[in-house]
C-alpha cells in the first residue's frame, strides 16, 4: 500500500492550507474534493457557492459513482498508483472506503 494521508474538517477550519502544507514538506501530491468541485463548477459557468458545491458533487456521485469520482480526483492531483498523495476534502465515509480501495489496489 501507498502512503496516502486523507484530511476532513469543517468549512472555514484551515483543513486546506494544512494539507497543502503537509504535501509540500512531505514532497507528496496533494489531491483535492472541493478543488476539483470547483474545476468542475467553473467548467459549467455556475457560481462556486458552498450550495452549488455541495449539489455538483451529489451530481457527479450520482453520474459517475464513488469509484470513477474518486479516481477523477485523484487524477486531477497528479495521482498514480505508487505514488503518496495528501488528500483534501473528504466528507463520505464512501469517499474514504474508495480511496483505501484504490490505495490497495495500486499495490
Amino acid at each position: 500500500m501507498t502512503d496516502m494521508l486523507s484530511f476532513a474538517g469543517r468549512l472555514g477550519s484551515g483543513r486546506s492550507v494544512y494539507a497543502r502544507k503537509v504535501a509540500e514538506e512531505l514532497n507528496w501530491l496533494y489531491a483535492s474534493f472541493p478543488d476539483y468541485i470547483i474545476k468542475q463548477i467553473r467548467a459549467e459557468g455556475l457560481d462556486d457557492s458552498v450550495e452549488v458545491m455541495q449539489e455538483v458533487g451529489k451530481r457527479l456521485i450520482k453520474k459517475r459513482g464513488w469509484r470513477r469520482f474518486c479516481e477523477a480526483v485523484l487524477e486531477d492531483g497528479g495521482w498514480s498508483p505508487g505514488e503518496p498523495c495528501v488528500v483534501d476534502g473528504i466528507r463520505h465515509l464512501e469517499a474514504l472506503e474508495t480511496i483505501r480501495s484504490l490505495n490497495e489496489y495500486s499495490l
